[in-house]
Formats: structure tokens, C-alpha cells, sequence
């Protein structure tokens, strides 16, 4: 039986006028949805989620800051997010990874 090859992907995207909670709370679905038992450190602005299952590995770090933002001034500080993903694993499992995050952080904004 052949073995399947690893690939990593990473990416990194912005968030904006998304409390972080609701965030890490979306995160944490996909990780558990993914079967990756996701472990949360962190804290105020700052935190690492990570997971792993056999040869399927994720980090996601979130930091967050509440800042005035250009264009949308009129509402004051809101939330703005940096998600910063790395993922490991077979082919696979890294498109159902994005697929699940892009599904999951939809929820937030419904």
C-alpha cells in the first residue's frame, strides 16, 4: 500500500468586526469536527489552537486588537483578527481543512 504524502499549507487572512470569542468558538467546531482534539492556550489577545490526529496536524494562532478603521470610522474601535494557519497532512485532509474553516467562519457572519 502506497503512503500518502504529506503537504503543508499556510495561510494568513484578516477578520473584521468579529468578536473573538465567536471566532475561536467557530475554530474549535472545525478542529472537533475534523477530529483533531484541539488544545486552546492564550489569553485577552493572543491565542494558539492546535491539533493533531495520527499524521494530521494544525496550529491556527488569532490575535486580535480593536482598532478605528479606515472607511468604516463611523463605528468606532471594532474588532480586527489576524488568523495565521498552518496545517500538515495528507492531500485530502488539508482541502476538507479549508473547506471546514471557510464553512465554519461563514457561520459568524450569518
Amino acid at each position: 500500500m502506497k503512503a500518502k504524502r504529506i503537504v503543508v499549507h499556510e495561510e494568513e487572512r484578516i477578520i473584521y468586526m468579529i468578536k473573538p470569542r465567536f471566532l475561536l468558538q467557530d475554530l474549535l467546531r472545525a478542529f472537533k469536527k475534523l477530529g483533531l482534539n484541539p488544545r486552546l492556550t492564550g489569553e485577552k489577545t493572543s491565542w494558539l489552537l492546535e491539533g493533531s490526529s495520527g499524521d494530521r496536524r494544525a496550529w491556527v494562532k488569532l490575535i486580535s486588537r480593536e482598532e478605528v478603521v479606515k472607511g468604516l470610522d463611523t463605528l468606532g474601535p471594532i474588532p480586527v483578527s489576524v488568523l495565521s494557519i498552518h496545517v500538515e497532512g495528507p492531500e485530502d485532509f488539508i482541502t476538507a481543512f479549508k473547506h471546514r474553516i471557510e464553512v465554519e467562519l461563514l457561520r459568524c457572519l450569518g
